[in-house]
């Protein structure tokens, strides 16, 4: 056997390295572009009726505009923006003719959009205090009827 030294470096001292941060830079930039596209500090009032309450949400900016159709959920009836109303004194024992009731309403509002051209989106203005089942009911009748863009609205923390 022989004994060859091994060398995993030189003795001399190496400069140090510059840093390069192109790269970082060219993330940096990707970022802020897309901060500054997707942040809205826009505040869009809303009109609510005097019998829903909106849940508080827990993020600091709001999206986007309220803007297709709009349902307002609250304990004891549903109202479409274009004036009808659903009224019931029970919602689990009426819950089928509620659900009958909104997915027409629902389907006649979808035809007058599709005649103008416009999307079809629902934003939903439910009260704070209304049971999930019912907010099911809801997403299930615009399944139901072809609706699957699907909003919901709710009060800035700061308000």
């Amino acid at each position: 056997m022989s004994s060859k030294k091994v060398s995993f470096g030189s003795l001399a001292p190496k400069k140090p390295e510059r840093l390069n941060i192109t790269s970082l830079m060219d993330i940096l930039t990707i970022i802020l572009i897309f901060l500054l596209v997707n942040y809205s500090d826009v505040v869009e009032e809303v009109p609510l009726p005097d019998y829903i309450i909106l849940p508080k949400v827990q993020i600091k900016s709001v999206g986007k505009a309220i803007t297709g159709i709009t349902l307002i959920v609250g304990k004891d009836r549903w109202a479409f923006d274009k004036g009808e109303t659903i009224a019931f004194n029970s919602f689990a024992s009426q819950r089928e003719e509620v659900m009958k009731r909104a997915a027409q309403g629902l389907e006649r509002i979808k035809q007058e959009y599709e005649k103008d051209g416009k999307a079809i989106e629902l934003m939903i203005l439910a009260d704070k205090d209304v049971p999930y089942k019912m907010i099911d009911s809801v997403v299930l009748t615009a399944a139901g009827v072809g609706i699957t863009a699907i909003n919901f609205v709710s009060m800035r923390q700061d308000i």
